[in-house]
This record gives structure tokens, C-alpha cells and sequence, in this order.
């Protein structure tokens, strides 16, 4: 009986699409929508993977045979329970070998319309790395610039909400960029999960209108902005955004939960400072505080620290740079009228965002 293979990744509502492989394989990263059904758990996997390493493929594929019809027999039992002869189904495992063949034969000899991805994850990695470079080499990006507190990415938002191309990449990282930005319920994806969020939103963009992006460094947190797409980053016109030092200092206080920062971030960030600016007095901070002078902490931060790693920064753009835009208002406050400057400046250059 033989088994259909698909090349694609665009799958409709109506197909279910099922990861085979462990569950620690699946957390690293898997197709969008997909459901893990694993056919052997991450105990398993390992204990077949050193029977075909330490005695034969045949002893591996032996013991695993057994582990996985067991496994199948339970997701039938499961997941399988309710499901009608009308479900679609599209397996892939590491590869589109074993796990995701064995899984499709059952399947199909029952009745459903079973398929196998060819390649697997694998090819799947491959189409996401793929889609990522051809997209460097044509996109046309609109850098945001601006030191910490200017309110960057309540500005791409609004962009967004506008229709145009936005990359929200410290979204897709889960990270606000600097210490100060983390956010309470921050756990970082993986590498590849992150690559995979980049690449669904470039999948979304249409057309040759420019993207907006706001300028980062070539890691957000410990995740790394890939090559391609950092290096276009690099090279992309600029648009820098200024505020007051007060206005961005009262942002932060209105934005970020100070006990947080206290618990979570501030002793990471002391440890970069110590690393990086021995200059900085920390005893100074660790009495603001103990004092809770959140206003007098964050404006040391930024004055003493996040604004000279800024002017360093920057200086690698200077070249990029198409444009400032200065605002008095509070940060809040000023989203709106800058988004419409952008706008307007956009249009200045043309709309294809192009140097």
C-alpha cells in the first residue's frame, strides 16, 4: 500500500498535521499547527538510537518496532478516538522515514487519507533557512533607531495596525531588548523556534512596499538574529527617533514593574555593568534601590549606561541614516505623532522604502 508524499508546508484547516518524532524534538522546534503524536517518547528514542549505535540497526529497529506500535495502538485509542473517516491526515518525523511511515501505513490501512511529508522536519528547516535568505535578498527594510525608552515598539505597533510591513522581532524573541525591557512572563524560544517565527512573518508579507524594523543588536536577549537578516539590517536606511531624557525615564517607571526588575533582571544587569562599564558606581544604584528612587535609579541607567552603549551604536548606522525625528510629548503620547512623521518620510524616499 503505498504511501502519498507532499513537498509543501501550506496545509489547510481541514488537514491534521502530526509530528511523530520525541516530545524534546518537538519542543525544539516543529511545522506551525502542528500536534506532537510522538512514537516514541524521549526515553525511548534514546534507548534505540544506543541499541543501533552499541549492537545493530536490526536489534534498534527490533525493540523500537515494538515501542511504537504500542505507541500507535495508544494514540488510536486517544487522540484517534473521534475521528471520522473524512480527517486528513499529513505525517512527518526527522527525516519522512520510519516513525512517520509506520504511523501513515496504520492510519491508511484503516481508512483515513494518509500523506508523509517528504523529508520531514528536516526539509522543513531547510525551506525556513531558504525562505529567510531569498528574502534578504530583495527586502527592502526600514530601520527604527532611538535610545532606550523612546517607545519603538509601541510605534511599530501602531504601524502594523496602519497596514504596513512590520518585523516585530524582539516580539517574535519574546524580549524587549534591553535588561531594563524584559518582560514577566519571559521564556525565550529556542533558535529554531525563533527562525521559524521570522520566517512565518516574512511569509505574510506581500508585495514591495518597505518593512519596519527596529534596530537591534545581532542578539536579543540569548536568542541570535540570523546572518542574512542582520546583515540587511545593517545596511537598511534608518530612521532615528529622539525624546527627552525625562519623558523616557517616566515611560519606563509607567511601562515596567520596578519589583520585578528588581528579582529577575537588575542582578543580571549589575553583572553586565561590573563586566562591562567598571566605571558605573554600583553601590550607588543598590542604594536607590534600597530607597526605591525608581526615577533617579532608571535615570542613572540610562545616562550612565543604555545611552552610551547607544551612541556607540549608532555610530555604525551614521551612514544610514535618512532622517530624525525630535518630540517633546511623553512617550505615550507621542507614538501617534511620530508614526505619521515616519509616514510622511516614507513617502518622501518612495514607498519601496529604498537609500
Amino acid at each position: 500500500m503505498e504511501i502519498e508524499y507532499v513537498s509543501c508546508f501550506d496545509f489547510t484547516e481541514d488537514q491534521i498535521v502530526i509530528d511523530v518524532r520525541s516530545p524534546a524534538e518537538f519542543s525544539e522546534d516543529h511545522i506551525p499547527g502542528a500536534i506532537n503524536l510522538p512514537v516514541l517518547d524521549n526515553t525511548e528514542f534514546s534507548q534505540v538510537g544506543t541499541l543501533y549505535k552499541e549492537k545493530s540497526p536490526f536489534e534498534a529497529s527490533k525493540v523500537g518496532s515494538s515501542m511504537v506500535a504500542k505507541n500507535i495502538s495508544s494514540h488510536l485509542n486517544g487522540f484517534f478516538f473521534d475521528k471520522t473517516s473524512s480527517s486528513e491526515l499529513v505525517f512527518y518525523c526527522a527525516r519522512g522515514g520510519k516513525r512517520s511511515q509506520s504511523f501513515a501505513h496504520v492510519c491508511k490501512m484503516i481508512g483515513w487519507r494518509s500523506r508523509v511529508i517528504q523529508g520531514g522536519y528536516k526539509a522543513y528547516r531547510r525551506h525556513v533557512l531558504t525562505t529567510i535568505r531569498q528574502f534578504c535578498q530583495n527586502a527592502k527594510l526600514v530601520i527604527l533607531g532611538g535610545k532606550t525608552g523612546i517607545g519603538k515598539t509601541d510605534i511599530l505597533k501602531l504601524l502594523a495596525s496602519k497596514g504596513h510591513n512590520v518585523i516585530d522581532l524582539e516580539g517574535l524573541a519574546n524580549h524587549r531588548g534591553s535588561i531594563l525591557g524584559s518582560s514577566q512572563n519571559r521564556t525565550q524560544p529556542k533558535q529554531k523556534q525563533f527562525e521559524s517565527a521570522l520566517y512565518r512573518e516574512i511569509s505574510k508579507i506581500t508585495g514591495s512596499l518597505a518593512v519596519f524594523v527596529e534596530s537591534e543588536s545581532s542578539k536579543i536577549g540569548n536568542l541570535i538574529i540570523p546572518t542574512d537578516f542582520w546583515r540587511l539590517m545593517k545596511k537598511s536606511p534608518t530612521i532615528i527617533i529622539n525624546n527627552t531624557l525625562a519623558n523616557r525615564v517616566k515611560y519606563i517607571i509607567d511601562t515596567y514593574d520596578p519589583n520585578f526588575l528588581i528579582q529577575k533582571e537588575i542582578p543580571s544587569l549589575f553583572v553586565r555593568i561590573k563586566r562591562n562599564s567598571p566605571g558605573i558606581d554600583l553601590h550607588s544604584l543598590e542604594e536607590d534601590i534600597q530607597n526605591k528612587a525608581w526615577d533617579r535609579l532608571v535615570l542613572k541607567l540610562l545616562n550612565d549606561y543604555y545611552d552610551p552603549l547607544y551612541s556607540h551604536s549608532i555610530k555604525r548606522r551614521e551612514n544610514n541614516v535618512i532622517a530624525e525625528i525630535d518630540s517633546l510629548s511623553p512617550v505615550a503620547s507621542s507614538v501617534s505623532e511620530v508614526s505619521k512623521k515616519i509616514e510622511s518620510i516614507l513617502a518622501q524616499i518612495g514607498s519601496g522604502g529604498g537609500t
